[in-house]
């Protein structure tokens, strides 16, 4: 896990703009909040409204702010619309550890953006890599990842 204060630095190093540094605290907050879930809730999907509901709740007391997991930002709701995807095509795949092997919340937070902003594959797999690119296309075709991370603005 990493502090909150840890990825805003980050991301001010890496020159994100404001909607990808939100988008990684948002993406960080929930990993956080994962790591704390109950046993019986970490192994189903970030849909499943059980996880959802401990997750907002987790991440109320961490942040004190009340925000929902969905609808915070398009980039945010693309990401755990892939998450969701992953882990039921993966049962047991778990949120936290793709984004780690693609690099971390920054890497990811920047490349989701660069993705939605371009809605090239090469824009995507510069980033992340060409294993976690093919990865994420065969997830991008699945519909409700295709309408969180596709809709219009």
């Amino acid at each position: 896990m990493q502090s909150i204060e840890s990825i805003y630095a980050q991301a001010q190093a890496r020159n994100l703009d404001a909607e990808a540094t939100n988008y990684a605290i948002r993406t960080q907050q929930v990993i956080n909040a994962y790591h704390a879930l109950p046993e019986a809730l970490r192994h189903r999907p970030l849909s499943d409204p059980a996880v959802q509901k401990e997750l907002n709740h987790l991440i109320f007391a961490q942040t004190g702010n009340r925000w929902s997991l969905e609808g915070t930002s398009k980039a945010f709701d693309c990401l755990l619309a892939v998450a969701d995807a992953a882990s039921i095509a993966v049962p047991g795949a778990q949120y936290w550890k793709w984004i780690k092997a693609a690099g971390g919340v920054i890497t990811v937070a920047e490349a989701i953006n660069d993705y939605l902003k371009s809605k090239t594959e090469k824009a995507f797999i510069k980033v992340v890599g060409k294993e976690f690119g093919k990865f994420l296309k065969k997830v991008l075709a699945v519909q409700h990842v295709k309408e969180s991370c596709f809709k219009a603005d």
